[in-house]
């Protein structure tokens, strides 16, 4: 079991096992891996109010599932697949709410958001 949150983002690292047989080293094997422990970022937030509803548009910096969760109701998850711009639609009765993005790794932001 390896504690990724103590490993450096978005670089290599080394990382040694060793194989038991009763109780001694066997062998020791050696992996590489690359951990992803930054929070997804949310580019040129921005909220305008049109004739079919409230809309929310933003870019992002890798895939996403986002949530909106407004006052008394949690509208569902989005996801995107890649990164770049994204355009979500919401009835005019939403006009507060926390935006939620979680990446692949489980990284998590909350965003507050109001529509004037």
């Amino acid at each position: 079991h390896v504690n990724s949150r103590l490993l450096p983002s978005n670089k290599v690292s080394t990382i040694k096992a060793d194989v038991l047989v009763n109780s001694a080293v066997a062998c020791t094997l050696n992996a590489q891996i690359r951990v992803d422990n930054v929070k997804p970022k949310a580019f040129r937030l921005k909220t305008t109010k049109t004739s079919r509803g409230n809309m929310l548009t933003f870019r992002s910096n890798e895939p996403l599932r986002i949530w909106l969760a407004a006052p008394h109701h949690q509208y569902g998850t989005y996801s995107r697949k890649h990164s770049g711009r994204t355009t979500l639609k919401f009835p005019h009765t939403v006009t507060s709410g926390t935006l939620r993005l979680v990446d692949r790794a489980g990284n998590t932001t909350r965003i507050k958001v109001t529509w004037k």
